[in-house]
């Protein structure tokens, strides 16, 4: 329970990450993935839903935020902050006692459907807006790790890129 919880709370910082980078569309993304920290995945679907078109070409995000979020230091610290998570969950955690806190609880219930709709929505995503191609698109169907892991690897083609 503790690893889903943590997770929750990784969640809005890979969308931030996301929405930031490419907040070029009608409907600005930052206050969602604000209230993303609270209200969890039910306010990026209304923002998914309603963006509109892009009307820019950069980010209303400052460009040192953005520099700052997507560096490689950054997203290295949030995947091992992730793997920290899978390895207290798998080694501490009982499946059995997850089982028994759904079923008694409604927190928990809410919990692991939110935990379900953004592993979801970060494959949707990172397949509609063309974060990562296709041999890493399965990435996403592990929680929080597999997109970080997936931004970390961009972010490293983009800067091989630069240099040539």
């Amino acid at each position: 329970m503790v690893m889903v919880f943590s997770f929750l709370g990784l969640f809005p910082v890979l969308f931030m990450v996301m929405i930031c980078k490419k907040d070029t569309y009608k409907l600005p993304g930052w206050p969602f993935s604000l209230s993303s920290f609270a209200l969890g995945a039910f306010s990026l679907l209304f923002y998914y839903h309603w963006k509109g078109q892009k009307v820019r070409t950069r980010s209303r995000i400052p460009s040192r935020f953005i520099a700052i979020i997507s560096s490689r230091l950054w997203i290295g610290l949030c995947l091992a902050l992730t793997i920290a998570g899978y390895v207290y969950g798998l080694s501490v955690g009982s499946i059995k006692a997850y089982g028994d806190a759904f079923m008694q609880s409604q927190l928990v219930s809410v919990m692991t459907a939110d935990f379900f709709v953004l592993t979801w929505l970060s494959y949707s995503v990172m397949t509609k807006e063309r974060i990562a191609s296709r041999p890493y698109l399965l990435l996403c169907f592990i929680p929080v790790a597999g997109p970080f892991l997936i931004l970390l690897l961009d972010n490293r083609q983009h800067i091989r890129e630069e240099k040539l």
